[in-house]
């Protein structure tokens, strides 16, 4: 048994662990199993990379706008892509998000390995616009100008 564990924890730093198994102890009341123990290292690693846990990042994917998204984590954007976003947002949440977990776990273990993973390409035109801080009579004036170019 105690291989087993071994052989299944090998690939799991130290201080993941560690945080895995205090989360484990502190939220049952019995000894953690195998699994559970994988779970809750995966869950404390992700947490130490900023990664969102895998039900949040499927919101995020299933509700996110298309165009200009600021994705929380690029492994949230290539689940996405990965799962499919015109099925992210169509489908039902029954027969989507374990497919999402499983294209998450995986870009997960590619990040967690030293693979860059990049974010998508802003889209073509959309130059990010400068931020113009304008006094409270200029933004009267220009809401006067607004007004009157649409008739309002």
């Amino acid at each position: 048994m105690k291989k087993l564990w071994l052989d299944a924890l090998a690939g799991i730093d130290i201080e993941s662990m560690l945080r895995g198994a205090r989360r484990c102890i502190e939220g049952s009341e019995y000894l953690p199993t195998l699994h559970r123990m994988l779970e809750s290292c995966h869950e404390a690693r992700c947490a130490s990379h900023g990664l969102p846990a895998a039900r949040d990042a499927y919101i995020e994917a299933a509700t996110a706008p298309r165009d200009n998204h600021r994705w929380s984590h690029a492994a949230v954007w290539h689940a996405a892509l990965a799962t499919g976003l015109q099925w992210l947002a169509s489908g039902r949440e029954s027969e989507v998000l374990p497919v999402f977990e499983r294209h998450y776990t995986e870009a997960c273990s590619k990040l967690f390995s030293g693979q860059e993973l990049a974010l998508p390409p802003p889209p073509a035109g959309a130059a990010p616009q400068a931020q113009v801080q304008m006094s409270l009579e200029e933004r009267r004036a220009a809401l006067r100008k607004l007004r009157e170019q649409t008739g309002v």
